[in-house]
């Protein structure tokens, strides 16, 4: 809030006066407390220059930890540079401008691929049927 104060920023939230989201226009990157607080539908838009500064900000202030979604917007050369890039430091979904909830089948959501919670996966280390001799017969059997 102290950006709009200031003149640095601007905030965008509904007009019904329920906080189900907020948009914050920073004309400068934001400060670690600033996005420690980015929560629940809470995004930071910053224009940035040099896409250097934000690979500096993150590794400078350890920010890896927060990162999560990020959606880059400029030339194919440039976007796939900066995703390469970002994915190293911790960012592990590009969805485009505005598809930020949108889920394609297949794809991981908050760093999970959400069927793998529907799977139990077993491993079985034997190598032929005849080790499985001696635990007996049951096990031989197939499903």
């Amino acid at each position: 809030m102290h950006h709009e104060l200031e003149g640095t920023g601007e905030l965008f939230f509904p007009e019904n006066g329920k906080a189900n989201w907020t948009v914050a226009y920073l004309k400068k990157l934001p400060t670690p407390q600033e996005i420690n607080f980015c929560i629940n539908r809470f995004i930071i838009v910053v224009p940035v220059a040099d896409i250097n500064e934000i690979y500096q900000l993150i590794t400078t202030n350890k920010l890896s930890r927060f990162l999560q979604t990020c959606s880059l917007y400029g030339s194919e050369p440039f976007v796939n540079a900066a995703a390469e890039e970002l994915s190293f430091l911790g960012v592990y979904r590009f969805p485009q401008v505005g598809e930020h909830n949108s889920q394609k089948m297949g794809l991981p959501w908050d760093g999970q691929y959400i069927l793998q919670q529907l799977i139990r996966w077993v491993y079985l280390g034997f190598h032929s049927q005849t080790e499985l001799a001696p635990l007996g017969e049951q096990f031989l059997t197939p499903f």
